[in-house]
């Protein structure tokens, strides 16, 4: 009898472990797909990940980090939907990441993702939605950067709060605490050239050309990161465009 009860300890434990690295394969299978399919802003791959995420979670198998990974993926395709369908998809992400939220309330991610999604549908609200929105931003994003492990999302959440005060609908222009926050930003993400991007267009909006075209020229002296490829190709046709401006201007 004690035999038996050893065995079957001992394939409960087998089946639990099995069962575990059965799900952190399919969870990294996810998430290659996921940042294969936004480095190459990939619309039929995303929207296939997306199909099979929400599968998961119909089944009952979603966890945190699928859920997370579904409210992201919302974000990136409605970053890339048709004008009529984005902000479907960007209130689809912020659902998703404050469902994560409510029951996780540790998840970095969860809250840069709502963050985001939050920014972009500022876009199409009313005055007293878009301060109400606002608000939101302003409880969001911080927690990210408290919560966020990972440097990539630790420099997009500092960068995220960077352009936070600058660029409308914003209703503060604070440029000095903007440009320490690109700066922290710096420290996470040098390998991103969207970061100089947006740098150079703040140094830019408030005059300092000289500094613009040096973090512009950056721009397209970079190696595109891996997990934004076409979002690089993207970021150096807008530097161009800059720099073309800074000459036409005299800088």
């Amino acid at each position: 009898m004690k035999k038996t009860e050893g065995f079957h300890r001992i394939l409960l434990s087998w089946i639990t472990v099995s069962t575990i690295l059965f799900s952190g394969l399919v969870f990294g299978n996810f998430v290659e797909r996921f940042n294969n399919a936004r480095s190459l802003q990939n619309v039929r791959e995303m929207e296939r990940l997306i199909s099979d995420l929400e599968r998961e979670v119909s089944n009952g198998n979603g966890s945190g980090f699928v859920r997370t990974l579904l409210a992201e993926s919302y974000l990136e395709y409605g970053s890339w939907a048709e004008q009529k369908n984005k902000k479907l998809f960007f209130e689809k992400a912020l659902i998703q990441a404050r469902d994560v939220i409510k029951n996780d309330s540790k998840n970095g991610r969860a809250y840069y993702v709502a963050a985001v999604a939050v920014s972009r549908l500022i876009e199409y609200a009313f005055v007293f939605e878009k301060l109400a929105l606002l608000n939101q931003f302003d409880e969001y994003m911080p927690k990210a950067i408290e919560l966020l492990d990972d440097r990539l999302y630790k420099g997009l959440a500092y960068m995220g709060m960077a352009l936070r005060y600058t660029n409308p609908p914003w209703p503060f222009n604070d440029y000095r605490k903007a440009e320490q926050l690109f700066k922290e930003a710096e420290k996470f993400i040098p390998d991103y050239s969207g970061l100089y991007l947006n740098f150079g267009a703040f140094y830019l909006k408030i005059g300092n050309r000289q500094k613009a075209q040096e973090l512009l020229e950056k721009v397209l002296s970079m190696q595109p990161h891996p997990l934004f490829k076409k979002a690089h190709e993207d970021n150096v046709a807008r530097a161009r465009e800059y720099l073309k401006e800074i000459k036409q201007k005299g800088g």
